[in-house]
């Protein structure tokens, strides 16, 4: 684990969503990370930094459908403001928990107000032994004002095993 108090970060990541009309959204950015808490079992973290944020949609036709395959196409270019809180700790020799919780936000310029996204992902280890581990995960996701119309708010819920070679 990084020890120091004050790190930098670049990121960069791209994604898409066909069922939900996202063609593509790529960003890029950076910022600062703040350790709070770094202890052996236990890690807070904070990061604040700036990104700028493509994203590419297709707008749905009409509202009982839904189509995505052959609306029009939608595109936003925002600066924004990307900050998140972090946690990971060990309960025990067998149990690990980390989340994550960003928060961004930028001024559309072209429709003239902010939009905001928060964004949250958890995951709950237990290790059975140093190859097996069964992982509960779970996500969820926060638009106030999507660039469609789409659900502004969509979560998920998954259990795994996971093998390390």
């Amino acid at each position: 684990m990084d020890r120091k108090t004050i790190a930098y970060e670049l990121f960069g990541q791209s994604q898409w969503d066909v069922l939900r009309g996202l063609n593509i959204r790529w960003l890029a950015g950076g910022g600062l990370r703040f350790n709070i808490v770094n202890k052996d079992k236990f890690l807070l973290a904070l990061g604040v930094g700036a990104m700028y944020e493509f994203e590419e949609w297709r707008e749905p036709l009409d509202d009982s459908t839904r189509n995505v395959l052959e609306g029009q196409l939608v595109a936003a270019e925002i600066p924004k403001s990307t900050n998140y809180l972090t946690t990971n700790f060990t309960i025990n020799d067998f149990i690990f928990f980390n989340m994550i919780l960003y928060y961004q936000v930028g001024y559309d310029q072209t429709v003239e107000f902010f939009r905001h996204r928060i964004n949250a992902d958890s995951n709950l280890t237990f290790k059975f032994n140093n190859k097996l581990s069964f992982i509960v995960s779970g996500s969820f996701s926060f638009e106030n004002r999507p660039i469609v119309p789409i659900t502004k708010a969509i979560y998920s819920i998954s259990n795994g095993l996971q093998y390390s070679f």
